[in-house]
């Protein structure tokens, strides 16, 4: 079976870092990158589940609720959106030092917050 590299050349790197930068809105991939989406499968989440909700469409997408349960309905919904991402980041961040031979509470100057936290920020 041949590959074809030009199709290859085509997939963008979308990881747990980057997957909901502009340039990747429409895209037809949410993670591409092999790490991010062994995290996601250790996890059993689906990557699709750490897209941000759009307010407009979650609202009409529960009009027959209040606007004060929609509303706590979406707060619910973004926090366990971001805490999934920030478990899959973690795990990414594990599945790297296990692919480094490094142990798990061995952390060095270039393991910040920032790497975990990376876009986190509400």
């Amino acid at each position: 079976m041949r590959v074809e590299t030009s199709n290859l050349k085509e997939i963008p790197n979308i990881d747990l870092h980057n997957f909901d930068d502009i340039c990747f809105l429409g895209s037809r991939y949410v993670l591409t990158s092999p790490r991010s989406l062994q995290a996601c499968a250790n996890l059993n989440i689906k990557p699709v589940d750490l897209l941000p909700k759009n307010r407009w469409n979650f609202e009409k997408e529960h009009r027959n609720f209040g606007a004060k349960k929609i509303e706590s309905l979406f707060a619910y919904c973004e926090e366990d959106r971001r805490d999934k991402l920030f478990k899959a980041r973690l795990e990414r961040m594990r599945l790297v030092r296990q692919e480094n031979h490094l142990p798990l509470n061995q952390f060095h100057e270039k393991d910040s917050c920032e790497e975990v936290f990376h876009n986190f920020a509400p």
